[in-house]
């Protein structure tokens, strides 16, 4: 069991690096074959947020502050009040969003040099979207690198940034679960560590890959895994 979900975490971080989004939907469904829900939650919060630390560490130069304030913190804050609106609907709303990325990411192969001007104001705009629609959806990175890629921001921007902004909702839910009550056996805590050791070098292998690549090909490889995710939410409405 730990073995195959060492595996996992090495390739959902490996992927989570280079996208930029994905370890939650990787690594949710394979541990819940073996733990229960909440200690499930709690150890992918854990692998996110040492993912978070680790783009932040192998991407430090990178991270763009102005970015992170007028983009991350707008979408932090609205995330609460799109959480309000979430209700019975639900079930319809994430393949709508599938749908949505569908299209953006066949747009973007057809259109490669599309970009949207990172000015105040439209990061701003952007992010309060983001928050929303992460709010109501439940799920920020695919909806945040959907924006990002628009912004055709530089790839270490990119993943820098984003880590910083993962960083701290990371921390917020992570709270949030361990104030619900979330039991290990003692051993388990030392797999944990494990865990994020393998966490850590699926993202250096991550970014070795981002180093290799240009940036037209890294926002195509972001749009090719919107593109998986949009698939993957649309076919919850026929499941």
């Amino acid at each position: 069991m730990f073995f195959i979900i060492g595996i996992v975490c090495f390739i959902a971080s490996f992927l989570g690096t280079i996208s930029g989004f994905g370890i939650s939907i990787l690594m949710i469904p394979s541990l819940l074959f073996f733990m229960p829900y909440k200690q499930t939650l709690f150890i992918v919060g854990v692998i996110h947020l040492v993912n978070s630390i680790w783009k932040i560490l192998l991407f430090r130069k990178g991270v763009s502050w102005r970015l992170f304030f007028l983009f991350g913190t707008p979408a932090i804050i609205t995330s609460l009040f799109g959480a309000l609106f979430v209700g019975s609907g639900g079930k319809i709303l994430v393949p709508i969003l599938g749908v949505f990325l569908i299209l953006y990411s066949l747009f973007l192969f057809i259109k490669p040099s599309f970009y949207i001007p990172a000015t105040n104001n439209t990061l701003i705009f952007g992010g309060s979207i983001v928050g929303f629609s992460a709010g109501i959806f439940g799920m920020r990175g695919a909806i945040r690198s959907m924006f990002l890629s628009a912004f055709n921001v530089p790839k270490e921007i990119y993943l820098g940034t984003t880590g910083a902004i993962s960083f701290i909702v990371d921390i917020a839910r992570l709270y949030v679960y361990w104030q619900q009550g979330v039991a290990f056996e003692p051993t388990m805590y030392w797999v944990i560590v494990v865990f994020i050791l393998v966490s850590f070098v699926g993202a250096y292998f991550g970014r070795m890959i981002v180093e290799k690549i240009s940036q037209q090909k890294f926002r195509v490889i972001v749009a090719f895994f919107l593109l998986l995710m949009g698939i993957r939410l649309f076919l919850n409405l026929l499941l």
